[in-house]
């Protein structure tokens, strides 16, 4: 699983890895060779916690300071889809991803077996990501590219909530023209009063 928080062309990223229990959890960090190596080390074996393991990605924003400017966090999810050793329930992972900040956007690859596609397609859609399912390199490249395209041409809208209750809050926006392809997170969690 590879995560980022990133602004334009800059960017930190970490890393998580995971069986059934977390394997890899890199610092966040600016080094891409850290991070190729860690990678290079994973190897497919045991379990899978993938709920589990995405919880624990979203909880790695909470150790990011406060930006000055916001910028967008995103949890690049990439999985096979099958979890039979997570004690998360799909909800927990959804509302620790939304409270997060962070959108996700997952790639699942073919591995045989059953896994739960809908919750993977909602976890992105409740988030104002999106999922890809390619079933050969062409289709990876593809989803690739359209991440990487949505990431080129997005922007970030703020605003300061009336309230700073700590719970979660529905949102809504809409745009005049029907065509327009614009994801956002429906719902998003006011800071808690200090």
């Amino acid at each position: 699983m590879g995560c980022q928080s990133c602004a334009g062309e800059k960017g930190d990223a970490f890393l998580v890895g995971f069986n059934d229990s977390i394997l890899i959890s890199t610092e966040i960090t600016t080094d891409t060779p850290q991070l190729q190596r860690a990678l290079s080390q994973l190897r497919p074996f045991g379990g899978a916690a993938l709920r589990d393991a995405i919880i624990h990605s979203a909880h790695k924003f909470d150790s990011v300071p406060q930006e000055s400017q916001p910028m967008a966090r995103l949890l690049v999810i990439v999985t096979d889809g099958h979890d039979n050793a997570s004690h998360a329930k799909e909800r927990e992972v959804i509302e620790s991803v939304q409270s997060s900040g962070g959108r996700a956007y997952v790639i699942c690859l073919p591995g045989g077996g059953t896994f739960n596609g809908s919750f993977l397609k909602y976890l992105s859609s409740d988030t104002g990501g999106r999922a890809f399912f390619p079933t050969n390199h062409n289709d990876l490249d593809s989803a690739l590219a359209e991440i990487e395209h949505a990431l080129a041409n997005s922007f970030l809208i703020g605003f300061v909530p009336e309230s700073r209750d700590g719970k979660a809050h529905g949102l809504t926006v809409r745009l005049p023209k029907a065509k327009s392809n614009f994801g956002y997170m429906p719902v998003f969690y006011s800071p808690a009063a200090q």
